[in-house]
């Protein structure tokens, strides 16, 4: 009775083993295949709870020919906004915020003279706020940002 627990419990390991093995390699070829047209990335495959894959593809600067590396930043920019938009209205449909509630609800020290600004505000791209595109913003620089004219 152990053995067949054992050599079941060993075929059921190798098995799952097999199939994130398998998911690795389908995602490595797939995205040396984009890398081939031209695309660069970081990727983090995580299946259970365990990394399957872990590495950057193509070129984070092609001027100096630097490679993406797993810890490659990159810029967004505007990617993130209908995601960040989507969230906002879903916590106003469970009544968890109000998108006419003020930023200073949710950020401490707001200046005086941005303390009117809603969320509405910023989900329009209304709030008079300075263009940061590519800014990486730290949480010192936060306020820094908030203090800009």
């Amino acid at each position: 009775m152990k053995k067949s627990f054992l050599v079941l419990f060993a075929a059921l390991s190798l098995n799952a083993w097999a199939q994130t093995l398998e998911l690795s390699t389908h995602m490595d070829e797939f995205m040396e295949k984009m890398n081939e047209n031209g695309l660069s990335a970081s990727v983090i495959c995580i299946k259970d709870g365990k990394e399957v894959l872990k590495k950057g593809y193509g070129l984070s600067n092609r001027e100096e020919q630097i490679s993406n590396t797993p810890q490659t930043v990159f810029t967004v920019g505007s990617i993130t906004k209908q995601f960040t938009a989507a969230a906002i209205l879903k916590l106003e449909m469970q009544g968890k915020l109000k998108t006419t509630d003020l930023m200073s609800k949710y950020i401490n020290n707001v200046p005086q003279d941005k303390s009117e600004i809603t969320l509405h505000k910023l989900l329009t791209m209304n709030a008079g706020l300075v263009e940061a595109f590519g800014m990486i913003m730290k949480p010192s620089t936060a306020i820094c940002f908030l203090n800009a004219p």
